[in-house]
């Protein structure tokens, strides 16, 4: 997993708003309870300072970033001290004994469920729920054989626009049910590849063809990208769109069913 590479703060001192000061734009500005919070980078750099609403959660304050420095959600990871917190700390008991709360963001340049054909990052291969064989093979990871395999890689998603990349090889293309896979925690829906794509699952229902145009080939290795925005999704193939649909609901995971196939993953990826 790689990270911007920047120089830790020398001299990490607490900044806070003045009087004068207007709450940024989203934040609750009526609140009982509010503390004084500032937003570093780890180059001394200060992207947020307000006072802000205490009742606010870390998933609140990386949606705001997002807003003001463009990272995305997924890619940050906001630390206090040296511990990473999770979405669900909340900024009024990490201020217990104080008005101020002080943060280090760091931002990622990109996460890698798969790279180089080995697994990271959490990143897991499965048949139904039990670890499988699927092993590195010159750089490729190799998963296969069954019709009850996946290869799942979770991540945080806070908002709906993100953008997946994964090169893989299809042993056999002609028939296939191979799939992408989308998780919204234990549900699933999918994307086929070939010889039609097609969706089914939790949301999309039973199966319907959503494209026909022919773009994969056996054992080729393809590069697949998966683009959400807002309230749809797209699948391209080596840039060309595969097909696009809707998608109105929260991704906690995505990955690869092989389905009785043989894949050959070299990265998967949130870029």
């Amino acid at each position: 997993m790689g990270q911007s590479v920047l120089p830790v703060a020398t001299d990490p001192v607490s900044h806070t708003s003045d009087e004068t000061s207007m709450p940024a734009p989203g934040l609750l500005e009526s609140c009982a309870v509010q503390v004084k919070l500032s937003v570093l980078t780890v180059s001394g750099h200060l992207v947020l300072e307000d006072e802000t609403d205490a009742a606010l959660n870390i998933s609140d304050v990386k949606l705001l970033l997002e807003k003001r420095c463009g990272a995305p959600t997924w890619l940050q990871r906001i630390l206090m001290g040296d511990a990473i917190l999770r979405d669900e700390n909340n900024l009024g008991t990490l201020a217990v004994g104080s008005d101020t709360v002080q943060l280090l963001l760091i931002i990622l340049t990109c996460r890698y469920g798969i790279r180089e054909g080995r697994l990271t990052d959490g990143a897991q291969s499965y048949s139904a729920f039990n670890k499988t064989d699927g092993e590195c093979q010159n750089g490729l990871f190799v998963l296969g054989g069954g019709v009850h395999q996946e290869i799942c890689y979770p991540f945080e998603a806070s908002c709906n626009n993100f953008t997946i990349e994964s090169h893989v090889a299809i042993d056999v293309v002609d028939g296939t049910a191979v799939t992408f896979v989308f998780w919204d925690g234990e549900r699933t829906d999918h994307i086929g590849l070939e010889p039609n794509k097609w969706c089914d699952g939790a949301h999309w229902g039973r199966a319907k063809v959503c494209g026909t145009t022919p773009l994969l080939r056996s054992g080729q290795l393809h590069r697949i990208l998966v683009k959400r925005v807002a309230d749809s999704v797209s699948l391209y193939v080596d840039g060309s769109l595969a097909c696009k649909l809707p998608m109105d609901w929260s991704v906690s995971a995505v990955g690869w069913r092989p389905w009785g196939n043989t894949i050959r993953v070299e990265s998967l990826g949130v870029v």
